[in-house]
């Protein structure tokens, strides 16, 4: 892949993570970064967090950046600092380090579009249409031990959260189907430029049985229909950036995550996912 391409990749898949935050929730202007935050549900990690962070004005001074940005979630009504930066910074990384933020890496992978898609022989992706629909989704992810978002929360809220992301109408759910059972759910964003898959969660009792790679085949083939990439987003070497590469995902970049609680700033940097 050529660096413009990978370029425009990486700006699309980053893209679709700003319009699935900002669905449904208030942005607020900052200096160098938004702020989105969704009304009553500020303490959950994605429920207030910073966005288009703009590196030149935090490396012009780090130290400022970071003040204004903990004021601003603050007044916001957050419970914790996260924001996320797209490409390094060393000032404003050594900058939360030292101020008790954990560093976290996600690899962002894709697979280009084919004209005749290998698929998924052992799922299928039934969409959620109804109230019945998504109740039984939320029976299902209360059931897994996973954390959503990569952090863990509240059944309820997280439901409450998910639910103002599908009917603002920027993503789709849908119950990952066997033969005979349910293995999880998954949600399917749509843009013009690329299908992203966000929020997979499995029972406990179908982990480790390569669910998530079938997961990715279905996406790449229902990206393929409409001649787009497929993309997703995981913990840079964990499990799930490996299930992904086996459905002939390849890693085209890193963000960073950095995450801290008021109160509870732990001055070790955390090891990498």
């Amino acid at each position: 892949m050529d660096s413009l391409l990978q370029r425009r990749y990486l700006d699309d898949v980053v893209e679709t993570d700003t319009v699935y935050f900002e669905a449904g929730a208030e942005s607020l202007q900052g200096n160098g970064f938004t702020l989105v935050r969704t009304p009553g549900l500020e303490h959950l990690a994605a429920g207030c967090l910073a966005i288009r962070v703009d590196l030149s004005a935090a490396e012009e001074s780090a130290r400022r950046w970071r003040l204004e940005f903990e004021d601003a979630v603050r007044i916001g009504g957050g419970h914790r600092y996260r924001l996320y930066l797209t490409d390094r910074s060393p000032a404003l990384e050594t900058e939360l380090l030292t101020h008790g933020y954990v560093r976290r890496f996600e690899s962002i992978l894709v697979r280009d579009p084919e004209c005749a898609p290998q698929g998924s022989t052992r799922v299928r992706l039934r969409e959620i249409t109804s109230a019945s629909n998504w109740a039984e989704k939320v029976r299902i992810d209360s059931e897994s031990t996973h954390a959503p978002d990569g952090h863990h929360v509240d059944v309820r809220s997280w439901a409450e959260y998910e639910h103002g992301k599908w009917k603002s109408g920027i993503l789709r759910y849908f119950m990952i189907d066997g033969a005979n059972e349910t293995y999880g759910t998954v949600g399917i964003m749509h843009s013009a430029t690329m299908i992203r898959v966000k929020n997979l969660l499995l029972h406990p009792s179908w982990r480790g049985m390569g669910i998530a790679t079938e997961v990715a085949l279905a996406a790449h083939a229902t990206a393929c229909a409409t001649g787009v990439p497929a993309s997703l987003f995981a913990a840079t070497g964990g499990v799930a950036e490996r299930a992904y590469r086996r459905a002939g995902f390849r890693k085209i970049g890193v963000v960073t995550e950095f995450i801290c609680e008021p109160g509870r700033r732990n001055f070790d940097e955390a090891p990498h996912n």
